[in-house]
Formats: structure tokens, sequence, C-alpha cells
């Protein structure tokens, strides 16, 4: 890699069960309620279910969250913790006869577990509530759809964010890197999805091309978290796993030399906008292609 960078990321995945030949995901609330697990730390919002030296397994909403400890510099490394904490979730929901999914959009049976007795329960309740900390996007694009009433919502989705930091550039220009890091990163998620249908209905409501957030981590770093992706690449092998990130030096190159940038952000915006919020396989390659 060109830049040294610290990365990080808090995929979500779910527990799951199936019916009727549908994959449904099954809150941690209601294992914690109804299957005798306990969690071992955090609050009502965001109980903690999994604490290692590396990572932790938190609840978001009807989610399994991991929570990396630290920054990583090494890919490799990166990358294995992430799939270890992910083989631990499933070696533990296991126990109980369910399976873990990382699939981006799941079924979730909203009127099992919305009744009046589970309306008192606060940790149930957060699997009703869509929507986290305010955000923001570089692109200022509108949402295609609304959900009206979570209560009754059939889905579920899985985020992949990414975490950044370790250059002055991050912290300097945030909104032009999260445009490049559409153009280069959002579309090559796009272009390597197992799951393009389902990317396809997690657009309607979530993955907008330019989302973000910008973070203060406790080494002091400034840096963004870039919220576009899927959860998909947790089925990633390590190869295109690493591709991720080489289309984020991408970006970094692209920032370094600003008159290219500019003719890079003016170039493929649209397209890109296009691109991932119809998640346009054929399209997002056709642009990384044109950026190579």
């Amino acid at each position: 890699m060109n830049h040294r960078l610290n990365y990080g990321s808090d995929p979500e995945v779910f527990c799951a069960y199936e019916q009727n030949g549908i994959e449904f995901a099954y809150s941690p609330a209601a294992l914690e309620k109804f299957d005798g697990v306990k969690r071992v730390g955090g609050d009502d919002k965001h109980p903690v279910f999994i604490d290692t030296e590396d990572y932790k397994v938190i609840m978001d909403g009807v989610a399994f969250e991991v929570n990396l400890k630290r920054p990583y510099s090494n890919l490799k490394e990166f990358y294995n913790t992430i799939q270890t904490a992910i083989n631990h979730l499933e070696d533990f929901v296991g126990k109980h006869g369910y399976h873990v999914s990382r699939k981006p959009v799941i079924a979730f049976d909203a009127q099992r577990f919305w009744t009046p007795e589970l309306a008192e329960d606060a940790t149930f309740m957060q699997g009703v509530i869509f929507g986290c900390d305010p955000d923001s996007d570089a692109f200022n694009v509108e949402w295609l759809a609304t959900i009206l009433d979570t209560t009754t919502h059939p889905y579920r989705y899985g985020g992949g964010h990414i975490h950044l930091s370790g250059d002055s550039l991050i912290e300097q220009y945030p909104i032009p890197l999260i445009r490049l890091l559409a153009i280069t990163v959002g579309n090559y998620c796009i272009s390597k999805t197992p799951f393009i249908e389902l990317e396809q209905e997690r657009a309607q409501y979530y993955g907008k091309p330019g989302k973000f957030r910008i973070q203060n981590y406790s080494s002091g770093d400034v840096g963004v978290e870039y919220r576009t992706p899927s959860n998909a690449w947790t089925n990633y092998s390590f190869a295109p796993f690493e591709g991720i990130f080489a289309w984020v030096d991408k970006a970094l190159d692209f920032l370094q030399n600003p008159q290219q940038g500019r003719e890079i952000v003016e170039a493929f915006s649209d397209v890109t906008v296009e691109a991932i919020t119809t998640a346009n396989k054929q399209l997002a390659t056709k642009i990384l292609r044109e950026l190579q």
C-alpha cells in the first residue's frame, strides 16, 4: 500500500433462523430473553455479548456488531481479526440452534417481536428503531425511500462501514475524500458483491454513495468512517478484501493531486451515484476500468 493508514470497521451480521425456506434475523435481545444468553457488559442500547482482548461483539438493533479494540495498519491482521470475531459469534449462536448471516438484507418477523409485553423491554425496543447517530452525505443526494413505521418493516440491513485515519489529508479534506472513496471503494464494493439483488434492496434505504462521519479517535487521530458499503465484504477472501484498500490508496492518490482529483469527481460523481444507488454492478465495473 502506498499510504500508511490505520484501518478499522464495525461490520454488522445477524443471528439467523430459517422458516419456510426464508432466512430471518433473530434479535440478540431474543437470545437474552428467551434462550438464556447472558450479556457480559454494555447497556440496554448496546449490550455486550462477547468480549476478548481484540474485539467485542455487541447488539445493534437486531444485528450483532463487531467492535475492534484498536486500529490496524496490517491488512492481513485486520482481516483475520474480523473473521475470527464473526466465527466466534457463529460458535456462540450455534450452541442455541442458530447461525450467522452475513447478508446485506435479511427478513425480520416484526409481528413476532412487537407485542405489548416486549414493548416494555428497553433492549427489545432497539430492534424496532431505525437510524442511529446523525451522519453526513458528501453528495447531498435525496433518500430513495423512507421507512415510516419500522415496527412493521419486514427487513433489516447490515452495514460494513470502513474507518480510515493516519494521513493528514483525511482530516483536512474529508468531503473531497468521501466523494473519491465513493468513486473508488463504493463502486468496487458494488462490483464485487455476491448479493447484487440484496444490495439493490438495501440501496432503497441505506448505502447512499456519500455517507460518512468524522471520527475523533482515542489516539488523537481524526479520521473518517465511510458508511456506504454493506457487510457483503465480510464474505470476501483476503485478496478481494485487500482490493478495497488498494482503491482507498487510489482515492488518496487523487486527493494528493488536487487538479486530477477535481477532474475525477466532476467526471464520475453522477454516474457513481447512479451505480451505487441502483447497485448496478456493470456500471460500477465500467467506472473502475476507466479509472485504471
